[in-house]
């Protein structure tokens, strides 16, 4: 039955919204609708429509007694996009309830699998089978080598994902698939809720149709497809599921969040309310929709029946009632609190937050403290002859690598030093006891320009060792530049490294071939724990037997966040790392011509640029090719701003390059770049040797409040100054990096990956002959590594099960973090601390609890 939450109530249309699929609504329609509203006596006003800022004609009619109910917007999940947030309205995020629409895949192997369709005509729930083919990612390039006509595609593209909603991806892959002229469509995303589009479109052009299924059974179909020459498939009728066996609310993904740029401290959404796949009426039928245009109703229906039972209640009563008599379920609270948690606090620079003797920051953090006595870097000797193979290459002549006071190498060894292009036996030494490179299967164009040696090219390798067993190096900073300076050292500075080097060039390319090689000679080496900060999928080569033989295999866990279901190297049997930050930013003033002063956060070091210079400042919008034709930018400070369009980008590194690289042709001076994720920052390096005047990142709050400057004035001026370094408690950490990929694993549903999350953001370590910051997965894995190696050192009977189980079961959580680390996709809940994991995992338990987060 369908219904109305307040069935009784009368209805005013106020029609200030024009077109088809995306309705505009000009402000001055819509304040004369708000007009009309108030002297038409209307108690409650639902406003189902976007806006940002001050919308027109609200105040006045909350003033006058109607409670005004907006939708916040549909650009999630992206933190700061919420929008109509002013005060004195309700503003409303959507959820999902617990009804969906289960649909059977049946395989030609007789196995049955689920997804969800709005497959709902008769016609179509046949006994025929249909061919199945794999069209991977469905683009014009796939689709090319595929002979998809009269077939069923399955579209997969897991790692894609991060840059797309299910509806703007499936219409591009629906129009491939339909010239193609294809029965049906199997397509895989990480939100299976939202099926609106399905409707649209599947039923009038597939006549097999359609249905959405996530990635653990998106591979399990495409294993099918390659197990067998000839597969079928066929998908059935969809039925109608409610009731406690569906996961709800959880929040929409493509629901905007808060906090808003324009009334930061102001929390928005004010709540949440269904708003995916609602069913109401549209023409002479009833349809789904979802949307937080949907969600809005179901507040403001509310609202009535509370204006109803209290008509002397004001709107800012109603509201009241309304947002602090609701019930959270664990899902809605994580959802609707991680966006205000990731972003960055309000830092205030103070000279006793500098901490001089800090650089490697994360293992203070993480509390392995190098003199305490008590500590696990004590009682395991700092990791004493325990041997750590390390992948990518080294470059030996870093003074992480000195060998001065190491005694012989451990007789046990058993590998070699092998030479090649700058590198000769030299390259060995009592530190670096090892070295080997593999080429086999890897791509010419990716060999080319490398060492053909054990020598580090792109400094990957390098850092992840110094990080792992780098010796202590005083007076290190960022290039030397001041930034985090102090001591460098790895997390078990007195263990042996062996170096494996099979991943090749800039990019890091690493063939399966090499990686089996690597790993075969490291077992037959004599390798303890092997550290392996590189992505080849699910099956890895070799480690199950290098895991049997006695080593602890740590793995990097991807790079493809925040998109659920993308976290590499999943076998139950490694050690899987995500990533998070530290309690150390680099906060920067920029300076405006009205005396205001902003923090955000640079890599600004050059003492030549915090000098009085104030330069124009103009507005960019995007700063791409289209927006920089309307502007002139040269000698100024440019502003990129649109938070809009962050929705398509989980990190700011892809547009923050084409960026500074477009007002850098324009001859710009300097470039401040908003983006909701302001802590990875490792591009900002190259963007200050363009740009003189140098380049930081802003959140969307603090770019406001520079456009609402530029605005108020004729001749804008700004200046970045130098950054600086704080640690400690004023800086909010750990935070999951929006960049570490997260779980379930596609692969291993059943297993709970990454296993545990370690520091990864702005890790100083070495780079060829000096120090830099670099971010990923591939810097947090090193830090398990080292961790790995000092439980070796001091129980050196431990199976990797055993160390595995320490590590990831003996996590605590600071209280004041309970809230900041979790993570629902990433499924973090703990922290490991140190000082207890000697005490803990001797039954070789593997550990079946959630992911832990390693904090101090």
């Amino acid at each position: 039955m369908a219904r109305g939450g307040a069935p009784r109530a009368r209805l005013a249309v106020y029609k200030a919204c024009w077109g088809d699929s995306n309705s505009t609504c000009g402000d001055a329609s819509v304040l004369a609708a708000i007009d009309d509203a108030i002297n038409d006596g209307v108690d409650v006003l639902s406003l189902s429509l976007g806006g940002y800022g001050e919308v027109a004609g609200t105040l006045h009619a909350v003033a006058r007694g109607i409670t005004v109910v907006f939708a916040g917007g549909n650009e999630g999940p992206v933190p700061q996009s919420v929008s109509n947030a002013v005060p004195w309205v309700i503003t409303v995020a959507a959820s999902t309830i617990d009804r969906s629409f289960p649909t059977v895949i049946s395989l030609g192997n007789k196995e049955k699998l689920v997804g969800q369709s709005l497959n709902y005509n008769a016609t179509m729930n046949s006994s025929n089978f249909h061919m199945l083919v794999d069209g991977q990612r469905c683009d014009e390039d796939s689709l090319a080598s595929v002979n998809i006509t009269g077939k069923i595609v399955l579209c997969s593209a897991p790692l894609e994902a991060a840059n797309s909603s299910p509806n703007s991806s499936f219409a591009a892959t629906f129009v491939a698939v339909v010239k193609r002229r294809a029965k049906g469509l199997i397509y895989a995303q990480y939100s299976a809720n939202v099926l609106v589009g399905f409707e649209d479109f599947c039923h009038l052009y597939l006549p097999a149709s359609c249905v959405l299924v996530d990635y653990e059974i998106a591979s399990r179909i495409a294993s099918y497809a390659k197990s067998t020459r000839k597969s079928v498939v066929k998908i059935s009728r969809v039925v109608s599921v409610v009731g406690n066996g569906v996961l709800a609310p959880r929040i929409a993904m493509f629901s905007s969040r808060g906090p808003s740029n324009e009334f930061p401290v102001i929390l928005k959404p004010d709540i949440s309310a269904p708003g995916v796949s609602i069913l109401a009426a549209v023409g002479d039928s009833y349809k789904f929709m979802s949307g937080t245009s949907m969600a809005c109703p179901h507040v403001s229906a509310v609202a009535a029946l509370l204006k109803s039972v209290h008509p002397d209640w004001s709107p800012a009563m109603i509201k009241s009632a309304i947002v602090t008599t609701g019930m959270y379920s664990c899902h809605t609270t994580s959802s609707v609190y991680i966006p205000y948690m990731e972003l960055p606090g309000v830092i205030t620079v103070k000279p006793n937050t500098y901490h001089e003797t800090h650089t490697t920051r994360s293992w203070d953090f993480l509390g392995l403290n190098y003199n305490e006595q008590s500590s696990l870097l004590k009682k395991a000797g700092y990791g004493e002859d325990v041997i750590v193979g390390v992948d990518t290459g080294i470059w030996p002549e870093s003074q992480s690598f000195d060998d001065n006071s190491y005694g012989p190498v451990p007789a046990r060894w058993k590998g070699k030093c092998q030479t090649g292009v700058a590198f000769n036996t030299t390259g060995c030494n009592r530190k670096i006891i090892g070295a080997r490179w593999y080429s086999s299967g890897v791509p010419d164009e990716s060999l080319k320009g490398d060492y053909m040696s054990p020598r580090d090219l792109n400094g990957h390798g390098t850092h992840t060792a110094s990080t792992i067993a780098g010796k202590q190096v005083w007076n290190a900073s960022h290039h030397r530049s001041g930034l985090a300076a102090g001591v460098a050292r790895g997390g078990a500075p007195r263990a042996r490294l062996a170096v494996y080097k099979a991943c090749w060039g800039t990019a890091g390319t690493c063939s399966a071939a090499a990686v089996l090689a690597a790993v075969d000679d490291a077992i037959n080496d004599g390798v303890d724990v092997l550290s392996l900060s590189l992505g080849i999928g699910s099956d890895i080569p070799g480690t199950l037997h290098a895991v049997a033989s006695g080593m602890t295999v740590v793995f990097a866990g991807g790079n493809a966040g925040p998109a659920p279901q993308t976290v590499e190297n999943v076998v139950p049997w490694v050690i899987t790392v995500a990533a998070t930050t530290i309690d150390r930013s680099f906060p920067t003033v920029v300076s405006l011509g009205n005396k205001e002063k902003l923090v955000g956060q640079s890599l600004n070091f050059n003492a030549t640029k915090n000098n009085s210079n104030y330069h124009m400042l103009v507005f960019g919008s995007s700063c791409d090719e289209e927006s920089l034709a309307t502007v002139n930018v040269t000698g100024k400070i440019v502003l990129c701003y649109v938070p809009l369009e962050a929705a398509a980008t989980s990190s700011p590194n892809p547009a923050f390059g084409t960026a500074a690289i477009g007002i850098a042709k324009g001859g710009a001076k300097g470039l401040i770049f908003a983006h909701q994720r302001t802590n990875v920052f490792d591009d900002l390096e190259n963007c200050n040797k363009i740009l003189p005047a140098g380049c930081m990142m802003v959140d969307f709050e603090i770019a406001a409040r520079i456009a609402s400057y530029l605005n108020s004035t004729r001749k804008p001026v700004a200046k970045i100054s130098r950054a600086v370094t704080v640690v400690g408690n004023g800086v909010l950490a750990p935070r999951i990096a929006a960049f570490s990929s997260r779980g379930p694993s596609i692969d291993f549903p059943g297993i709970l990956k990454p296993d545990v999350a370690a520091p990864g953001v702005s890790i100083l370590a070495a780079v060829g002959d000096s120090y830099k910051f670099m971010s990923g997965t591939s810097m947090a894995c090193p830090h398990v590594s080292a961790v790995a190696a000092l439980l070796k050192s001091v129980h050196p009977d431990w199976s990797p099960a055993m160390i595995k189980s320490a590590i990831i079961t003996t996590g605590t959580l600071p209280p004041l973090l309970y809230q900041v680390a979790v993570d629902v996709q990433l499924v973090t809940v703990g922290g490991v601390k140190e000082k207890h994991a000697p005490d803990y995992g001797k039954n070789g338990s593997m550990g079946t609890r959630s992911s832990t987060t390693m904090t101090p």
